[in-house]
Parts: structure tokens; sequence; C-alpha cells
């Protein structure tokens, strides 16, 4: 019980939080349900991706039968979750009391992104949260041209089985998750660089050209080809922003 609560509750980070009501909230304005999209995209695929990376990568489709020590050695073996664990070993024993205390571990999992993800990535140099963001764009892109099922799976709560990514797409995966490693460590413990605000994130969502068709489609969650194209803006290249407003926008969208 313990390993598959493992798997879940990492796997459902970015939705589970309440997102998706603020989505649908109609009290929220446009530009703060555009930017709510974005950290249902991001946080979501993250979450998963790490799971999917870590049980079909390092050898197990399913969550091992042999417990939770064997599930968090895998995990600690992936990109980014297994770096942060190794900065801070407290944790593994924090979420191991929480789950089997009957806590949200999803909770406890967010709170670990937001305690030490987020400010890393918020204080990483220009050239990693770049470098960053363009290993996103490269998985979208892929995956747009060739599953724009998957591309949509992506989108809306990231991919959760690594099995159904083809080898191109899983190295493209991993390089993700390898990047957003090199920009947790390039701003571990440093203070926070130039990040944008919600009004100048809005802004570029606008110049990178995601509107309203892409925000209802993302909502609806009935049309892949639509939520892929949405997906693809949201992680398109950055060249239509000023070269000076990139990495602030990388920073914003990538630590949410």
């Amino acid at each position: 019980m313990l390993v598959n609560g493992l798997l879940y509750v990492l796997v459902g980070i970015g939705a589970a939080m309440g997102v998706r009501a603020l989505l649908n909230d109609p009290a929220a304005s446009p530009g703060r349900r555009q930017l709510t999209t974005l950290i249902a995209v991001l946080g979501g695929a993250l979450a998963a991706g790490i799971v999917a990376f870590a049980l079909h990568d390092r050898g197990a489709a399913k969550p091992p039968s042999d417990g939770f020590d064997k599930t968090i050695a895998q995990l600690a073996a992936t990109p980014l979750f297994g770096r942060v664990m190794q900065d801070n070993p407290a944790l593994e024993t924090e979420l191991k009391t929480a789950v089997e205390s009957g806590q949200d571990g999803r909770r406890v999992i967010a709170q670990w992104r937001a305690r030490y993800v987020a400010p890393a990535l918020q204080a990483a140099d220009d050239g990693s949260i770049l470098a960053a963001w363009n290993a996103h764009v490269a998985l979208v892109g892929y995956l747009e041209k060739t599953n724009p099922s998957l591309c949509a799976e992506f989108g809306l709560t990231g991919i959760k089985d690594a099995g159904s990514l083809d080898g191109e797409a899983r190295r493209l995966f991993a390089g993700s998750l390898e990047a957003l490693e090199q920009a947790y460590v390039s701003g571990r413990g440093k203070p926070k660089a130039r990040v944008d605000t919600d009004q100048e994130a809005d802004q570029a969502l606008d110049a990178l050209g995601f509107g309203d068709a892409d925000r209802t489609a993302l909502n609806a969650r009935t049309d892949d080809k639509a939520v892929c194209d949405g997906a693809a803006k949201l992680y398109g290249p950055l060249d239509r922003l000023q070269a000076e407003k990139r990495a602030p926008y990388a920073r914003y969208i990538l630590s949410m």
C-alpha cells in the first residue's frame, strides 16, 4: 500500500493542488487563468515525468513489490528529484512518515517543490534556465510531430507511463529532467534572479501566441490536437520575446 501510495502521490502533484479549480474559477481574471493553466501543465508534467522515468527506465513498469525502500532508491536515481533528495537526506523519512500516518503525500511533495526546487530555479543563471526551457521545447516539439495524443497528455497531466514513449522521446524526456536538475544546481543557495511578474508573464504569453482558444482547449480537454497545439505554444521557442525577457519568463514558468 505504501509503494502504490508513493507512486500516486508523485504522479498527481500538478493537478491535485487545486489548479483545475482555479482554471474554471469564473472569478479569476483571464490573465490569471492563463497563468494557472501554465501551472497545471508544468507542475503535472514534472511530477508525472519523474515517476515515469524512474519506474520505467530504471527497469520497473509498475511499483516494485519489495517495498518503499526500493521505490525510493529508484526515484533517488532520477534527475532532479534524486539531487533534491541527496541535498536533503531527511526528505525520505519525511515522506515515509507522512504517508504512513495517512497524510496527503502530494502536499508533502508540493511543499518540497516550493521549499527547494522553485527558489533554486528562480535563482538559476540565464544559461541553465534557458537550457532547461529549450529541453522542454525539444520534447514537446517532438511529441507534437509524432504523437499528438501523448503531447496532449503531457500538456494536461504529464506523461504517466514512460513505456508509451518511443526511444527518442524517452531520450528527450530524460534530457528535460537533467536540464532542470542543472538549473536547480546552478541556483541552489543563491539570491533570486530576475523573474517575471504575473503581468509580465501574461504579456509574454500574448507575445508567444497563447490565447483564449488555447486556454479553452486546455480546459475542455476533449481535442488532443487542440490541447497539443496549446502545449506547444506554452513550451515554444522564446525568439518572439526580446532577449533580456527570455530568462525571467523561463524562471517564472519553470518555477511554478
